[in-house]
């Protein structure tokens, strides 16, 4: 996000395709709630509202139940992202546990949200599932400041800590069962986006179409277009992060691309053609045919497996994160264990250091005392 603290209030800027935005608020969370709804616009080919708009006002008066507010928030943000059906699931399931026509004011609060988090809790969830929770309510809790939904106030999210879990990746021979199994069963295509996941690190919804036809703009939702490859440059506008990045494709990228291009179905992006109910199928049917995959590769593991390979060949973190688009360097820390650290060769190391200062000529001065008292310089 880019809020930043102006006089009294905040001051958010961001900019897309070259343009750039700013607005003041109040708070915070009023910001950072601004710059997401207004990207969700500029993507639906909306027009961005800035200052304290009528419409703000008016949205505001039309959100008087919690049912209202997740209805409202679905339509602006949630059906633009790829994980949004499942916000809105989450959504749906507190405001039936907290009552469809309360006040959002009532139960979004900190009492509330804990209360609800201990009934999670208590049909089994874990804490990352606890997360997704709450990301969908810190969600809602933005949203309704932003619209100055009456008596909302700031919460502190109760986030649960999560456990680190097993950094899984493929082996070269792993990823050559997995691409050779695909082209057998005819799936050409779908090796050919593994290669290109493996290969650049793209998150699956940065490389993917939404596959539905925007009904606002009437073009399809394509993430990764054609203007955003220029030679063996891609770059990813729409990140998790919000933060664009270029990298660059392999030779075997770059034949992919070629193959994509070829395609009749991929006019906006090479991968428009791609449907996430698809992918489950055919990642279902994977694990089925190698047991040794079990569940906990997924198509999120390409991504791994590009930052572990970078590693391993000893490029450093700081431009692992920058390739791999992190904003905190703890998390692509996780892959530092898998640098490969010859403690034998340290010796060597120190050895040579040694040998160099052994051959340097000693330059202490000869006014240096040998009593300890008595060293000057």
């Amino acid at each position: 996000m880019t809020t930043y603290p102006r006089g009294a209030g905040y001051e958010t800027k961001f900019m897309v395709s070259g343009e750039r935005y700013v607005n003041t608020h109040k708070t915070k969370e009023e910001g950072e709630a601004w710059e997401l709804e207004q990207r969700s616009r500029i993507k639906r080919g909306l027009p961005v509202l800035t200052g304290a708009d009528d419409a703000t006002s008016s949205k505001a008066h039309k959100i008087q139940t919690l049912e209202d507010l997740v209805a409202h928030v679905h339509k602006v943000r949630w059906v633009m992202r790829s994980a949004g059906s499942q916000a809105k699931k989450n959504g749906d399931l507190f405001s039936a546990w907290a009552g469809p026509k309360s006040a959002p004011g009532d139960v979004l609060t900190t009492e509330k949200i804990e209360e609800y988090m201990l009934y999670r809790r208590s049909l089994g969830n874990a804490n990352a599932t606890l997360n997704r929770h709450l990301s969908t309510l810190s969600t809602l809790i933005s949203s309704a400041l932003a619209l100055k939904v009456q008596n909302v106030n700031p919460v502190m999210i109760p986030w649960q800590k999560e456990g680190k879990g097993r950094l899984r990746f493929y082996t070269p021979e792993e990823e050559t069962i997995i691409l050779g199994t695909l082209i057998q069963w005819g799936h050409t295509a779908w090796a050919d986006f593994c290669i290109f996941l493996c290969d650049t690190g793209a998150r699956l919804e940065e490389a993917e179409a939404f596959g539905k036809i925007d009904p606002v703009t009437g073009k399809p939702r394509v993430k990764l277009q054609w203007g955003d490859i220029r030679g063996n440059a891609i770059t990813f506008e729409d990140t998790k992060t919000n933060m664009p990045r270029t990298i660059y494709a392999t030779p075997r990228v770059m034949e992919v691309l070629k193959r994509m291009k070829a395609r009749d179905d991929t006019p906006h992006g090479p991968f428009e053609w791609v449907s996430r109910r698809r992918l489950r199928t055919i990642w279902d049917e994977l694990r089925a045919e190698h047991k040794w995959m079990g569940r906990d590769t997924v198509i999120h593991t390409f991504r791994h497996t590009c930052a572990s390979r970078l590693v391993q060949a000893g490029v450093d973190l700081y431009r692992v994160m920058r390739w791999m688009g992190h904003t905190d360097i703890n998390t692509t820390m996780r892959y530092a264990k898998l640098r490969p650290i010859d403690m034998e060769q340290l010796t060597g190391v120190l050895a040579n250091y040694g040998q160099q200062r052994d051959t340097q000529p000693c330059t202490f001065s000869s006014t240096i005392s040998a009593s300890p008292e008595g060293l000057t310089h």
